[in-house]
């Protein structure tokens, strides 16, 4: 485990998730977007915690969705998260 996901471990509390998701009004099959995912960090959180919905995960960083896809392997997790590449972004010329 990286040295950020050992921080975000205890930032990201799965006993929370539960209640944001009913905050959210989250309902089985409910799709959860993970912008930026990293690691996917979140999103394996979020797919271990939560039955029945999906979490689509994009990064714009090929490693990046690399190291998450492996994590998400490992950890037997890649029916829950679909990992996605961002598009670059666009910068304004003005």
């Amino acid at each position: 485990m990286s040295r950020l996901e050992l921080t975000w471990r205890y930032a990201y509390r799965p006993e929370f998730v539960p209640l944001l998701m009913e905050y959210l009004g989250a309902q089985r099959g409910t799709r959860i977007l993970d912008a930026d995912c990293g690691s996917g960090f979140v999103s394996r959180l979020l797919a271990r915690t939560l039955t029945g919905m999906q979490v689509a995960a994009l990064d714009a960083d090929e490693k990046m969705l690399t190291l998450a896809r492996q994590m998400l392997e490992r950890e037997g997790l890649t029916a829950q998260v679909e990992l996605r590449p961002l598009p670059p972004s666009r910068q304004s010329s003005h």
